[in-house]
């Protein structure tokens, strides 16, 4: 019929299109390309300015045009802290960091390490408010400056015989065995002044568990809130 090409035409005419251009997809904003020589490199085309690049999908290899490498993903903020920063993520873990020396207790051993310290604080449960709300103050306030600033030697290092320690807590029976129990270590160390005499100083070492320490402090914590709002006693009958 008239109009109608042979197969043999067809063939020539598309063969002869296809020998012209041939089509790239994969989000290419050029769509067609000129063919290459055998052997020479392709030439990149520019980007597209009309459209916006086009993301790859996983199975195509490289990147769009005018897309950077694959950026470094920002930490996630969660309720705990920042995830993938320590142990946790929280502040105690930040705590371990700066401890790189403290041993990482699981939640068994630190149950049994703080087992002892919730029984003392029940021995003393009873003891006058006037004695034990201040001997609690001093006890929150020196774990909580280690928790706080757990690099300053100052803070870790206890001298039993200062003023204020025994003020507070040399009226105490059980005061030196819950610091011990915390963590700290009792050595003897020269007096300062040069007298060549020891006194007793609690020390807590690098090697101490922090988690244990937070443990202790929440203990503390909990008891002063209880004593402090503990009825006041009842007067003798004249």
């Amino acid at each position: 019929k008239m109009g109608n090409k042979t197969s043999s035409e067809k063939g020539k005419s598309s063969g002869s299109s296809s020998s012209k251009k041939a089509y790239y997809g994969g989000g290419q904003a050029t769509g067609y390309r000129e063919p290459q020589e055998a052997g020479a490199r392709p030439q990149r085309p520019p980007p597209s300015t009309s459209q916006p690049p086009v993301a790859l999908n996983a199975g195509q290899a490289g990147r769009p045009l005018g897309v950077q490498g694959q950026q470094k993903p920002a930490p996630r903020i969660t309720g705990g802290g920042v995830l993938g920063y320590g142990v946790g993520g929280t502040k105690a873990a930040a705590v371990q960091r700066e401890n790189p020396g403290a041993r990482e207790l699981d939640a068994s051993a630190i149950a049994e390490r703080t087992a002892p310290l919730r029984a003392l604080m029940e021995s003393v449960a009873d003891a006058p408010t006037e004695i034990l709300i201040p001997a609690l103050e001093l006890l929150n306030k020196i774990f909580t400056a280690i928790i706080d600033k757990p690099t300053e030697p100052k803070v870790r290092r206890l001298r039993w015989m200062n003023e204020k320690v025994q003020k507070h807590l040399g009226g105490v029976p059980v005061a030196m065995d819950f610091l011990e129990g915390a963590g700290f270590s009792v050595i003897s160390s020269p007096v300062e002044g040069g007298s060549g005499e020891e006194e007793e100083v609690l020390v807590f070492e690098q090697t101490a568990s922090m988690a244990v320490l937070s443990q202790a402090r929440e203990i503390v914590a909990l008891a002063l809130s209880r004593t402090k709002s503990r009825p006041p006693p009842h007067e003798a009958p004249p």
